[in-house]
């Protein structure tokens, strides 16, 4: 997950996990100061053990994990000592990646998660009608074009197979072919 803030979506795989005992889930976040609530409701729900969480930014962790092609990384840790990425850093083993983070870095999450996704993984990139901007040629600031130019790009890459769905304010499924 990219941009874990109050962990409801964290939450929510993690319970749909069921008991798969290897089934992991990595979050990344930028902000320390929502996790302190998810860490709460993870743990209430005894999903706390199956997620571990990397704070800093998603984009340079992204780039870490893929250069390690599947090498030792027991070097990323959290304060507790307990997170080993070893699990994920492998390419071709992530089922699904979920992303709610800076929109204006969404294509570069969606570049750098690809190598790790398996055929036939899915990225879900949250918020992509952007409150029904992107869809109106009147707005055109950095973030509507951004998100307007990634839903473009991911239509016509025949890597994926793309989806959007006019839920909310917009979630597209981008599965890896």
């Amino acid at each position: 997950e990219i941009g874990v803030f109050t962990g409801y979506s964290s939450l929510a795989m993690a319970m749909a996990m069921n008991n798969d005992k290897h089934a992991r889930l990595l979050g990344l976040e930028s902000d320390e100061r929502p996790l302190v609530l998810a860490e709460q409701y993870w743990e209430k729900a005894g999903v706390r053990s199956r997620i571990d969480v990397v704070l800093g930014d998603a984009v340079e962790t992204l780039r870490a994990l893929a250069q390690q092609d599947g090498q030792d990384v027991t070097a990323w840790k959290d304060e507790s000592g307990e997170f080993d990425a070893s699990w994920w850093a492998q390419p071709g083993t992530v089922d699904i990646a979920f992303v709610d983070a800076n929109k204006r870095a969404y294509d570069e999450y969606v570049q750098l998660v690809y190598p790790l996704l398996r055929t036939g993984g899915v990225v879900v990139l949250d918020n992509v009608l952007w409150k029904g901007k992107v869809a109106d040629p009147e707005h055109a600031d950095k973030t509507t074009e951004s998100i307007r130019q990634l839903n473009a790009t991911l239509f016509h890459d025949e890597r994926w197979t793309y989806s959007l769905l006019p839920i909310g304010d917009g979630v597209a499924l981008c599965r890896k072919r």
